[in-house]
């Protein structure tokens, strides 16, 4: 490489909201960044710069302070936008054109943009179909996580090179840390607060009672967690409440509540589990990832998605559940058609994901292959003294 300085290299994407599986995806871009073999400066967009910093140990600014988000994407050299399911008005139109403003900031400064393995679905608008087609064609990378993502793509009528490749997060390695398994069986909820009070209520009532019959005839230790606690606590906290009127006196012991999640304690925790009940996608990706059994409550689109890519439709475990149909005696009978076939999934499984943790691409070395070749275009400025880059203090100064 030619460069006489570091590269400098904006990330976005839905990070500082407290969202484990979220913040997973941005660790696995960060761990794939750091592996470009010339020195990197690297600046993240988040709702909170500070938690993340001290997350990841990455300058962050405020995603919200349009100064300080122009002002490093006008600095960079590369905006990596991604991944996560962030191209979507299911969650309501604004967060959308949030990030499509993201990316016409960095496309009308002229940057390379890599767009990184992004879920793509539910757009509902015709006009914003439209401008995710729009915005996509001068991004310089696209690619998605499934090949559904491409699919809604191409039904926009979006004709730019779409790659399929993978979540992030199945780059990460969930079995770094030992952990000790004890003779008892566990199962997981991964809860998440979704539609309205009577779905959450419906929620609750179902994932209750097939908790509590699973502790009466298998003696199993439930474990209960919220992947993002400032939208799902409330829901696990009435989860929890239910089940202890629903147990007996002496087994309120096998109910463990588990704290906000760090990303620790959530790869730990997916790991200690024997079965898995999740609302959050990077639930059933990471039980799948370890091969557990997974029954996944279909919130919406991409869940689907995830366990079609796993399981061949002509041989897959009927393991997701729509949520808007979700009755108990359904979640019990599909726990224990599950639970009876667990080798078998378990096999299936690693088959599946190996096939999709194959897809090759990297944004190291796509990156890298790419400044190699286009150095000249990539603007040199020797002695940068106003970079956002150039210290934390700048960082600082541009937050809020």
């Amino acid at each position: 490489m030619t460069l006489d300085r570091p590269l400098k290299i904006v990330v976005a994407g839905y990070y500082g909201f407290g969202n484990a599986g979220d913040e997973l995806i941005l660790r696995a871009i960060l761990l794939d960044l750091k592996q470009i073999p010339h020195p990197v400066q690297i600046v993240i967009l988040s709702r909170d710069p500070e938690e993340t910093q001290r997350i990841h140990s990455i300058p962050a600014v405020n995603r919200w302070s349009p100064r300080a988000a122009i002002a490093v994407i006008l600095d960079c050299d590369i905006f990596v936008f991604g991944g996560g399911g962030l191209l979507q008005d299911a969650t309501g139109t604004k967060s959308l054109w949030y990030y499509l403003s993201l990316l016409w900031a960095a496309i009308l400064a002229r940057k390379k943009i890599w767009v990184w393995c992004i879920g793509v679905g539910p757009v509902r608008s015709p006009v914003n179909r439209f401008w995710i087609k729009m915005t996509l064609r001068c991004c310089h990378f696209v690619s998605v996580r499934d090949e559904a993502s491409k699919r809604e793509l191409e039904a926009y009528g979006c004709k730019t090179k779409i790659q399929v490749l993978k979540d992030p997060v199945f780059d990460l390695n969930p079995h770094e840390k030992s952990i000790h398994k004890d003779a008892s069986i566990h199962f997981g909820f991964v809860v998440r607060a979704i539609g309205g009070n009577k779905q959450q209520a419906d929620m609750v009532e179902s994932l209750s009672k097939a908790a509590s019959y699973f502790l009466k005839i298998y003696n199993a230790d439930l474990h209960l967690a919220a992947f993002q606690p400032g939208k799902d606590e409330d829901l696990l906290d009435a989860m929890v409440a239910r089940l202890k009127e629903e147990v007996p006196f002496d087994s309120l012991d096998k109910i463990h509540r588990h704290p906000s999640p760090t990303l620790e304690n959530t790869l730990s925790f997916m790991k200690r589990q024997d079965l898995v009940v999740s609302a959050r996608y990077h639930g059933v990706l990471l039980s799948l990832m370890n091969h557990t059994p997974v029954v996944g409550l279909e919130t919406d689109a991409k869940l689907r998605n995830l366990l079609e890519e796993v399981f061949p439709s002509d041989a897959r475990v009927e393991n997701l559940l729509k949520l808007d149909a979700l009755e108990p005696g359904i979640l019990i009978s599909t726990i224990e058609a599950l639970w009876a076939e667990r080798e078998n999934f378990k096999k299936r499984s690693t088959d599946g994901i190996k096939l999709i943790k194959d897809r090759k691409g990297t944004l190291s070395k796509l990156i890298i292959q790419e400044v190699e070749q286009s150095t000249p275009r990539i603007e040199i400025r020797k002695n940068d003294r106003t970079s956002a880059y150039s210290s934390e203090n700048s960082y600082k100064k541009s937050k809020r």
